[in-house]
C-alpha cells in the first residue's frame, strides 16, 4: 500500500500520458488491497475513456452496488462493450447477468455462437470464445433456476485450464456452488469453493482485477462452513479475510459483513 501511495503522489507532476499508464496499473492494484476509494481517484489521471468506463463498471461490482453496475451497462456499454475492452469481453457480459439485464445477456451469448458459428478456422471445442459462453449460460441458468443446466455447463468448464479468462473463473466457481447449494448438495458446494480458493496465485497473479474474485470465493466457503457447522473452519478464514482487508475501505461490502457478524456473535 505504500509503495502505490507514493507512486499515486508523483502523478500530478507527470506527463499526461506517462500519468495516465501508471494509473491504469494502480486502480487495479488499489483494487486488490480493496482501497476502491482509491481505485477509482485514478481514473481522474487516465486519458482513454473507455478505461474509464470499464473500471467504474468493475469497481461498481466489486462495491456491489447493482444499480451503478446496471447504469454503467445501460449508457456505457449498451452493445455490449467498446472494441478497446475485448479482452475484458468476458466480465462485461457476466455482469449483465449480476444486473439483472437477463435479456441482454441472452443476446449476448446469441452474438458470440454466431461470431463461432461463422469463424472459418475453429478452435478446441474449449476455445476462449466458448467458454465465455459457458460461464454466461450457466451464471444465467442460476439466475432462472435452473440448476440442472447450471451444474452440467460449469462443472467441466472448472475442471479445465482457463487463463484466457481467469476474471470470470471465480464467478463461475461461485455460481456452480450456488447451483449445488439449491439442489441440496452442501458437500459439492463446498468441494467447489474449497478447489477454487485453492487456485489463489492463478486467480490473483494471473491477473490485476482478479483479488476481488478470490475474496469472494473465500467468503462464501467461510459461509458454507457455518451453514453444515463446521465453526472453526469458518473462522479460520474469516480472520484471514479481515487481516487482508486490514487496509480496505471501512464501507468495502466484504468487510462490512465480516465486522458485522463478528460484532453480533460477540
Amino acid at each position: 500500500m505504500a509503495l502505490a501511495e507514493s507512486l499515486a503522489a508523483e502523478l500530478p507532476g507527470m506527463p499526461v500520458l506517462v500519468a495516465s499508464g501508471f494509473a491504469i496499473q494502480l486502480s487495479p492494484l488499489y483494487s486488490t488491497l480493496s482501497a476502491l476509494r482509491r481505485a477509482q481517484e485514478m481514473d481522474a489521471f487516465v486519458e482513454q475513456p473507455w478505461w474509464r468506463d470499464f473500471d467504474a463498471l468493475r469497481v461498481a461490482g466489486e462495491r456491489e452496488d447493482r444499480e451503478a453496475v446496471r447504469t454503467i451497462l445501460e449508457h456505457e456499454f449498451r452493445e455490449y462493450e467498446p472494441p478497446q475492452v475485448s479482452q475484458f469481453a468476458g466480465i462485461v457480459k457476466s455482469m449483465l447477468v449480476d444486473a439483472g439485464l437477463l435479456k441482454r445477456a441472452h443476446e449476448a451469448v446469441a452474438v458470440l455462437k454466431s461470431r463461432n458459428a461463422s469463424a472459418k478456422n475453429h478452435e478446441h471445442p474449449l476455445a476462449h470464445t466458448t467458454r465465455l459462453i459457458i460461464v454466461v449460460e450457466g451464471q444465467l441458468a442460476v439466475a432462472e433456476g435452473q440448476y440442472d443446466t447450471a451444474t452440467a455447463l460449469l462443472e467441466p468448464y472448472l475442471e479445465q485450464p482457463a487463463f484466457q479468462e481467469n476474471m470470470v473463473w471465480p464467478r463461475a466457481a461461485i455460481m456452480l456452488a450456488e447451483a449445488w447449494e439449491q439442489k441440496g448438495d452442501l458437500a459439492r458446494a463446498i468441494e467447489v469453493l474449497r478447489a477454487a480458493s485453492g487456485r489463489r496465485f492463478f486467480l490473483v497473479g494471473g491477473t490485476p482485477f482478479n483479488g476481488h474474485g478470490w475474496l469472494n470465493v473465500r467468503e462464501r466457503l467461510a459461509q458454507l462452513y457455518r451453514k453444515v457447522g463446521r465453526v472453526n473452519d469458518a473462522k479460520t478464514i474469516e480472520a484471514e479475510l479481515l487481516a487482508l482487508l486490514e487496509v480496505a475501505d471501512d464501507d468495502h461490502p466484504i468487510k462490512q459483513r465480516l465486522v458485522q457478524a463478528r460484532t453480533l456473535r460477540k
